[in-house]
């Protein structure tokens, strides 16, 4: 009879592998992630939460994967500190969840791909979302001895997220009482397990028939209009949403085109980290808003908003009902309801239009280096793409995977990290049987050893 993994360790020899990731078929081209232990053996509950998000989420295969990639590897790195401190997942409280922030930070910043503190924050508040969120599945779904995250102080873990749940509040929905270890301040309100989605130019055309069948004539015009600013500037909803009269009168076009500027350069009242950059704005769409401005003001507060303070931050984009900016939320309720209403799958809206502009960038900016003959890869074009958008993200990276696999004619998924992981896991595998063989040998001559001694 061979004997057992577990009866080896019995010998005294003790076995002990790294945590592993492990992917496996969910449906035809979808897989889900699995994590093995140091004895190899599955863990249950993250496989099974894995598998309810699955059932939750968008079949179209980079949306899944969207969605499945940051869970996969969030899970991972939490197992992997669990594993270290010999913990169990219900062991948890805030204490080792702040811990756990701590050496998450610490590690994304010791990565290349982190450019300052403040994304690698962001990074971290992803992984701790999932966490949290997986908290909840458990809660939810009964898996626990005794209760462990909720609002209460008798809870190890507190969120409110158990409550958020079970109905949604004004109170409960804050993101400072759903994951209150979270870092503040850097875009903690953003989705955590959301699937992505890239919108096309077909989208956008149905989009604007959209607006046009459904809303008054102006209503249609500023939404088109703030769309067409997203698709062409890559901006996200709160640069948008900060625009000003006084940045698009004829006078300030005239002086980029005067300075021999390819596109006029503006720079948004509200930038993510409190950043002040200058951005590109095309000469067209420059003239379209100020002609837009042209009917809603009229000429002459256009002509002076340059000089006159009174004038000069009034906003591009307002509400027809009271002439005032609306807030940022609101523009991602229009555009959710609009992605909606043309069909577009489940975890599109505004952002995607960005991502789309990411994609489309990176993939003029390869068509033209390799007609330089210069290098394409993701480190050689990402510089450029980080000044547009403002930063070097995930999302840059992923556009990039994107582009380069439309451009040789592969598929989005063959250019995933899950091969990788594939093989990976494999030679996890081959070397556990490997090393079970070994021990099985080395007890057999020990054994006859002794025999024959006797």
């Amino acid at each position: 009879m061979m004997p057992t993994l577990k009866s080896i360790n019995a010998l005294g020899a003790p076995l002990s592998f790294p945590v592993t990731l492990w992917w496996s078929e969910y449906k035809p081209n979808l897989k889900i992630p699995s994590l093995r232990g140091a004895d190899l053996a599955l863990h249950v509950e993250f496989h099974r939460y894995a598998l309810s998000v699955a059932k939750m989420t968008n079949e179209d295969i980079q949306a899944f994967n969207s969605t499945m990639q940051p869970l996969a590897y969030a899970l991972l790195d939490f197992e992997k500190y669990l594993s270290t401190k010999k913990l169990s997942w219900e062991d948890v409280d805030d204490e080792i969840l702040k811990a756990f922030r701590d050496v998450a930070l610490k590690s994304t910043q010791g990565n290349t791909a982190s450019r300052c503190e403040a994304t690698a924050k962001v990074t971290t508040n992803v992984k701790l979302r999932i966490i949290y969120e997986f908290f909840a599945w458990t809660h939810l779904e009964g898996l626990c001895r005794q209760p462990i995250i909720g609002w209460g102080k008798e809870f190890p873990i507190k969120s409110s997220l158990t409550l958020f749940s079970e109905k949604q509040t004004k109170w409960n929905e804050r993101a400072t009482r759903r994951f209150p270890l979270c870092y503040r301040g850097i875009g903690e309100n953003s989705s955590s397990v959301g699937a992505q989605y890239w919108a096309t130019n077909a989208d956008l055309n149905d989009i604007e028939d959209f607006f046009h069948l459904s809303q008054p004539a102006k209503t249609a015009a500023r939404n088109v209009l703030f769309m067409r600013t997203a698709d062409q500037t890559g901006f996200r909803r709160g640069s948008i949403n900060s625009l000003v009269v006084s940045q698009f009168t004829e006078k300030e076009i005239e002086k980029s085109i005067a300075s021999g500027l390819k596109a006029h350069s503006i720079q948004p009242k509200k930038q993510k980290l409190g950043r002040n950059f200058y951005f590109d704005i095309p000469y067209a769409l420059a003239w379209e808003i100020n002609r837009y401005l042209r009917t809603l003001y009229g000429d002459d507060v256009v002509n002076t908003a340059s000089t006159d303070d009174r004038l000069k931050n009034l906003p591009v984009f307002t509400s027809m009902i009271t002439g005032k900016r609306m807030t940022d939320k609101t523009w991602s309720s229009i555009f959710t309801e609009a992605f909606q209403a043309i069909g577009a799958p489940v975890g599109s809206g505004l952002h995607s239009i960005r991502r789309k502009f990411a994609e489309e960038w990176f993939r003029t900016e390869i068509h033209e280096l390799r007609k330089s003959s210069k290098p394409t890869d993701l480190k050689s074009v990402s510089a450029g793409l980080a000044r547009v958008l403002g930063h070097n993200s995930k999302l840059s990276q992923e556009a990039y995977r994107r582009a380069s696999a439309t451009i040789r004619g592969a598929t989005p998924v063959e250019v995933l990290t899950e091969q990788n992981s594939e093989q990976a896991a494999k030679i996890m595998n081959l070397t556990a049987q490997l090393e079970v063989q070994r021990l099985m040998l080395e007890n057999f001559h020990r054994l006859g050893t002794s025999r024959r001694k006797i």
